[in-house]
């Protein structure tokens, strides 16, 4: 069942950073802005032939897939690749305020 909120952007991606962590991924939090929040590896890339690992490429559409499901109304995750690097981008959806569901 989707998470219910009653706050703003900025704690909407703190509860995001939480559910991750909760995730026991490998991926780590690179960078964060206000609306925001981008994670990455090459744990298991290829650094010499600059080719992501199938395991990261894996792992950061799971999270993308539990992020989307979880905060379906608040956030849109989605997983990019670079040479070696994997990345996770998590963006808080324009003109969506966070509002606790009634119970």
């Amino acid at each position: 069942m989707p998470y219910s909120y009653d706050r703003r952007a900025s704690s909407v991606l703190r509860d995001v950073e939480k559910f991750v962590q909760q995730q026991r991924t490998w991926l780590e939090l690179e960078d964060q802005g206000a609306k925001t929040l981008y994670y990455s590896t090459r744990a298991n890339g290829d650094v010499d032939a600059e080719r992501p690992g199938r395991e990261d490429l894996r792992e950061a559409k799971r999270l993308a897939d539990l992020i989307n499901r979880e905060f379906s109304e608040l956030v849109k995750a989605s997983w990019d690749y670079v040479d070696e690097w994997t990345g996770l981008q998590v963006d808080i959806i324009p003109g969506r305020r966070a509002s606790v569901a009634k119970a």
